[in-house]
């Protein structure tokens, strides 16, 4: 039976939702339609069962303007209204491309109960793509767009934090 480090032994399956972004919308061979089998697949092996599905489809990561999906998914977190233990992403780039989005969308599950999977987080040698991504973007991201720190943090969600105990 999976072990989840904050809730302890959780039963199969365990709900999740899944979340799916793609920065461009494409008729053929649609990227969220292959991150959304990737989940999928991950899902059926590792005991989760999807249960709810956030999407922004064609939605670039440099801000959360305009991401209906993801403010929606963190609205219903934080409100308490969602009704599954596990967000699935394909991997942790979905959040965005500024390390103030991906720590925005970790903190807020993780106060909230919340745990998050990466179904394509392969370990390069022994260290995580996420953690070798996120090394990676903050330079670059910053670079694209100046405001990027800006655009993130209007976005904050004033909840206090939920105690886990």
């Amino acid at each position: 039976m999976p072990v989840d480090k904050m809730q302890g032994i959780l039963p199969l399956p365990i709900r999740a939702a899944q979340y799916v972004r793609t920065a461009t919308e494409r008729l053929n061979g649609s990227t969220d339609h292959k991150q959304s089998a990737a989940i999928r697949e991950f899902a059926a092996r590792n005991g989760f069962e999807i249960v709810r599905t956030y999407a922004d489809i064609g939605k670039g990561g440099l801000s959360m303007d305009g991401r209906n999906g993801l403010q929606q998914m963190l609205q219903d977190i934080t409100s308490g209204v969602a009704d599954y233990m596990v967000v699935l992403a394909y991997d942790i780039s979905r959040w965005g491309r500024a390390e103030e989005i991906i720590h925005r969308c970790e903190t807020v599950c993780s106060q909230h109960g919340i745990r998050v999977e990466y179904c394509a987080d392969h370990p390069v040698g022994d260290i995580p793509f996420s953690s070798l991504y996120r090394s990676w973007l903050q330079p670059r991201a910053e670079a694209d767009n100046p405001e990027i720190s800006k655009q993130a943090h209007d976005f904050e969600i004033r909840e206090e934090p939920v105690a886990h105990g």
